[in-house]
């Protein structure tokens, strides 16, 4: 198989997808956590702050929300980029 632009673009977005997916739990804690605030997470009522300005947060439910939504993100790319691997293997079939 020859490595052309589409087929380095669909590999990438493979590769892309399966990074996203294996690091979902690191890109939510703490890379969305401080961009969107750990309070549009959890949710306001479930951070608790203590006194030197630390905080801990009680809503498991909303963290596994956010981290499969992370995934699903993930599985999106990878999928977008298996469909165009085998789409222009398709295509290559059908040319030759």
């Amino acid at each position: 198989m020859k490595l052309t632009l589409k087929t380095a673009f669909g590999c990438v977005l493979v590769i892309i997808g399966l990074l996203v997916i294996a690091s979902s739990k690191q890109i939510v804690f703490p890379g969305l956590e401080r961009v969107v605030g750990i309070e549009t997470i959890v949710g306001k009522d479930n951070v608790v702050y203590q006194s030197d300005g630390s905080y801990y947060f009680t809503n498991p439910a909303a963290m596994v929300h956010w981290i499969d939504s992370v995934k699903m993100i993930g599985l999106v790319v990878c999928s977008i980029g298996i469909w165009t691997l085998i789409r222009f293997k398709k295509s290559r079939k059908n040319s030759i």
